[in-house]
C-alpha cells in the first residue's frame, strides 16, 4: 500500500481586494477572546499557540520588508492572499502537486461558513490534478446536534 502525504489547508483567509474585508490576518484581541469563547478554548491557549499576537494590525502602513503589517506570525512568500481567490487557489493545488502532496485535508465548518464557499472552489480547481481533497468537520461546542448531521447530509 502507497503512503500518502497529507497536509491540512485552512481556508479562511480574506483580504479586502477579492472578498471586501480582511479575514484571519488580522486578529484583534478582541475577535481573539470571541473566537476562544465560541470554540470553549481559554483564550490563553490561542495565544500560546503563537499563531495569533496580540493588538490590531495596521493594513495602511508598511513594515521594512515592504509587507502590510498584520498580526500574522510569518508572511506567505506570496503576500496575504484571500483563500476564495481561484487563482491562489490553483496555484496552492499545483504547489502540493509538484511537491509531492498527495492531498489536502481541508478545515471545514459547514454550511454557509467562508469555508464551504472555498472548499467547493478547491474541489473544482482539483479536477485534472493529482492532488486527493478531504474535509475536516471543524466542530463547535455551541453546534446542535441536528445542523452537525445536516451540516455532513449537504
Amino acid at each position: 500500500m502507497k503512503r500518502m502525504v497529507m497536509a491540512f489547508y485552512y481556508p479562511w483567509y480574506r483580504t479586502p481586494q477579492v472578498s471586501g474585508s480582511w479575514g484571519h490576518w488580522r486578529t484583534e484581541v478582541e475577535d481573539l477572546g470571541k473566537a476562544a469563547e465560541e470554540r470553549g478554548i481559554p483564550m490563553e491557549v490561542l495565544e500560546s499557540m503563537g499563531v495569533f499576537q496580540k493588538g490590531e494590525g495596521d493594513f495602511s502602513k508598511l513594515d521594512e520588508d515592504g509587507l502590510p503589517v498584520a498580526n500574522v506570525k510569518n508572511h506567505p512568500t506570496i503576500g496575504l492572499y484571500d483563500s476564495s481567490d481561484p487563482l491562489v487557489i490553483r496555484g496552492h493545488l499545483k504547489l502540493a502537486e509538484d511537491s509531492g502532496i498527495d492531498a489536502f485535508i481541508i478545515s471545514w465548518w459547514g454550511r454557509g461558513d467562508f469555508s464551504d464557499e472555498v472548499t467547493a472552489k478547491m474541489f473544482d480547481e482539483a479536477v485534472g490534478l493529482n492532488v486527493k481533497l478531504t474535509v475536516y468537520y471543524e466542530t463547535v461546542p455551541s453546534r446542535r446536534e441536528e445542523e452537525a448531521v445536516a451540516d455532513l447530509l449537504y
